[in-house]
């Protein structure tokens, strides 16, 4: 072994992780002006990976707040409406191109009605191509419902209801006419007919089951036409044959078998793209291995498979982006974890002979025109306009950091990090129509609010509206009082805020909270008998004691496969959740890729023993010179593929523990992490679990309602041949709900030193 730490070092020096404390939305700037208007900046921790800041302005008299700057976290366009839609934590927001200005659509929770915001995920909001329809979540007391809203009606309709909290993933897939959505309840799948809704006979929920699974295999294409991919089979069916097949049996079991692979696909790691004729078909395996197809659906021709060249990716990089284009070529966009660099891949079929690269650098995404005749490369300062057929740049349009790009006939919309722009398509001269951030604001002597963004000064128009002005704005003192009020800024420790801004009436001798503050559900209460010692064994921890910060601490368990670990870890990043991940020798071995991934993660690494066996097994003679050989053992194997060190920390596979064990932990100086929560997540003997009966939602809530303030949650990680569903897939839903509980997530060293 190349190192001994002491348990006194171990338990003093704080982690260098990043601490789930750093996702709470942060306010600063703020000021009042004579008439009681108060603005204030708002940073919020989005899970898409970026922190936006949002300018906020509110009233002291009525408290009423309203987001004053749009950030594009989720974009829409529709052509035939030419209308842009903006959706962020703080609402739905359209722009007018007949009066220049922007509305916000009130059919969907917003902040100016008085929600308090959220750094968690974004909840799903799926509109309908043609921009009529919008489908999403709206929370009620006995959990959730699926919503459709008719925007030119203004009626509401409850989908189904009483969703369990799965509604965090995707839930909805639209028709290109807009005239059916397929969505998920639970794993299956059902259809939805706008032609049924607007006739007033829509049938049960139950007769419109599409008789599948897993709404990630679902691929709608042009025509109507819905395909599903399950296991090597290709299935199509055209959406008029809903009517008549769901009534009788199962559509895909009797429906066309358009094509066939020789690859398993499995939803649950793996994903699909299909070109716009449905004739060749992108598998992308285990998130990382891609290759194509070509679908022979003839059967008086060869059945030999046409595969291209498979592409393989580094656990470093992940495939974010996969566009067919009108002649058949393939695009892929592809982010570097390290250093966030972009690369733009190409594939036309008898052209290339594999993958090549097309562009690489500063990239952030890509967008094509409907047709796929063209498409955009989206970089820092810039976007370039591509030609399908040549490959070659035809223009390039100045735009920092463009988020979202659509084509119009005589323009572009490009919503980017700090404006939102309409480019004129022949001269490529541009004009804000909106503005996403402000990096300083303030008001000036006579009242009047203005901001600064990219250099240029904007005069605030009301509806959302900014003018540009030709000069530099010279701003009045910033006024944290005035003869009615006195605005200040006050810490706040757990929950989602890092401050309140309050408001303090200098004459009523009242303070109020400027910003509603969340009120949902909060962590239980443990009584007295329930407050556990975190016991005397300073070689042994399995929970902490109950604090006033309600903290927990996660734990994984890197067993044997490596399925979704760099997927897993960029979770991890989104939430700013630390978590300890012990791994054993096996996996060190047969994941070198992913066990350089893990180590430069950041996180804790601790030993599960050079091998995953069940240690109470009477067969196994354990002494101490075995067990001390196999950490020495994994240890060293660690350094060798990392060159980095473990913490000192362990547990043996399915947490067999004994005094035995114990005293091999004291004499090598390895602290034996157990957990207060028994955890069946993997189908096998230890599993008490019928696997007829395994349902991860149901796990992840059984899961959600033992944890307690102390508690150490262990998730297994990996692909188990007897099962389809993986708890660790529904990490958001469970980092999420015990958030929303007041849980914290804290290092689990800096938890055992708070309990000692």
């Amino acid at each position: 072994m190349h190192r001994k730490t002491i348990l006194f070092i171990l338990l003093i020096f704080p982690s260098l992780l990043i601490q789930a404390q750093n996702r709470k939305l942060q306010f600063s700037d703020p000021e009042i002006n004579k008439k009681n208007e108060i603005i204030l900046s708002v940073n919020n921790p989005s899970t898409s990976g970026v922190s936006y800041k949002t300018l906020v302005r509110g009233n002291a008299d009525s408290l009423h707040v309203e987001a004053l700057t749009l950030y594009p976290e989720r974009s829409f366009y529709f052509p035939l409406r030419r209308e842009l839609m903006i959706y962020n934590q703080f609402g739905c927001f359209s722009y007018d191109e007949e009066i220049g200005n922007w509305k916000e659509n009130n059919f969907i929770s917003s902040f100016s009605d008085g929600n308090p915001l959220s750094p968690l995920s974004l909840k799903p909001l799926e509109m309908s191509p043609d921009g009529r329809y919008g489908v999403f979540i709206q929370e009620d007391e006995e959990g959730a419902s699926l919503i459709l809203y008719d925007r030119e009606m203004d009626v509401s309709l409850s989908i189904t209801s009483k969703l369990r909290h799965e509604y965090i993933e995707k839930l909805v897939k639209w028709s290109p006419d807009s005239k059916y959505f397929i969505y998920r309840r639970g794993r299956d799948l059902y259809y939805f007919s706008i032609d049924q809704y607007q006739a007033g006979r829509i049938p049960a929920e139950s007769f419109r089951s599409i008789g599948f699974q897993d709404i990630q295999s679902v691929h709608w294409n042009p025509g109507n036409y819905l395909f599903i991919l399950k296991d090597r089979l290709l299935f199509r069916v055209h959406s008029t044959e809903f009517f008549t097949r769901s009534f009788y049996s199962d559509p895909f079991r009797k429906g066309v078998v358009w094509g066939r692979i020789p690859i398993a696909y499995d939803p649950a790691f793996d994903s699909h793209s299909l070109d716009r004729d449905g004739k060749r078909l992108f598998l992308l395996k285990n998130g990382s291995d891609g290759m194509i197809f070509s679908l022979n659906n003839d059967p008086s021709q060869n059945r030999d498979f046409q595969q291209a060249p498979v592409l393989y990716s580094s656990v470093n990089t992940r495939i974010e982006t996969v566009l067919w284009l009108h002649d058949g070529t393939l695009l892929l966009f592809l982010r570097n974890r390290r250093d966030n660099t972009g690369q733009v891949l190409t594939y036309k079929d008898g052209k290339d002979q594999g993958f090549r690269e097309l562009a690489s650098g500063d990239i952030f995404g890509l967008s094509s025109d409907s047709g796929g005749m063209q498409f955009a490369l989206l970089r820092s300062g810039s976007v370039e306009i591509y030609n399908t057929a040549s490959l070659t740049v035809l223009k390039t349009l100045i735009h920092h950091r463009s988020l979202a790009f659509y084509w119009r006939s005589d323009s572009y919309i490009s919503a980017g990090r700090d404006t939102i722009r309409r480019i004129n398509t022949d001269s490529g001269v541009s004009e804000n129509i909106g503005l996403s951030q402000i990096s300083q604001a303030g008001f000036s002597l006579t009242g009047e609010l203005y901001g600064q963004c990219e250099d240029l000064w904007y005069k605030y128009n009301e509806a959302l509206s900014w003018l540009p002005q030709k000069s530099r704005v010279e701003l009045g003192p910033s006024n944290l009082s005035n003869t009615e009020y006195r605005i200040y800024l006050e810490e706040k420790r757990g929950g989602w805020f890092g401050s309140s801004l309050k408001i303090r009436n200098i004459e009523g001798y009242k303070t109020s909270d400027f910003l509603p503050l969340y009120s949902g559900a909060q962590t239980r209460n443990v009584s007295l008998q329930h407050k556990r010692d975190a016991g005397s064994n300073p070689w042994y921890f399995d929970h902490g004691a109950p604090t006033d910060k309600n903290e927990i601490a996660l734990v994984l368990n890197a067993v044997d496969t490596a399925e979704a670990v760099p997927e897993v870890l960029r979770i991890l990043e989104q939430y700013k959740i630390p978590a300890t991940i012990f791994i054993n020798g096996d996996f060190i071995h047969a994941n070198p890729g992913e066990t350089s991934l893990i180590a430069e993660s950041g996180h804790r690494v601790g030993s599960l023993f050079y091998t995953y066996f069940d240690m109470s097994d009477p067969e196994y003679q354990l002494d101490k010179t075995f067990l001390k050989k196999g950490l020495a053992r994994n240890e060293d194997d660690y350094f060798i593929a990392t060159g980095k060190e473990m913490d000192m920390l362990w547990h043996t596979p399915f947490y067999t523990i004994n005094a035995a064990i114990l005293d091999i932990s004291a004499s090598m100086e390895y602290v034996f992490i157990g957990t207060d929560i028994p955890v069946y997540d993997r189908l096998n003997l230890r599993n008490p679990v019928d696997s007829s009966r395994f349902d991860v939602v149901d796990q992840a809530l059984q899961l959600l309602n033992r944890v307690k303030p102390g508690s150490i949650i262990p998730l297994t990680l990996g692909k188990n041949q007897s099962q389809d569903e993986y708890l660790f897939l529904v990490l958001p839903m469970i980092i999420e709900e015990l958030l929303r509980q007041g849980y914290e997530f804290v290092d689990l060293q800096e938890m055992m030193k708070s309990s000692r």
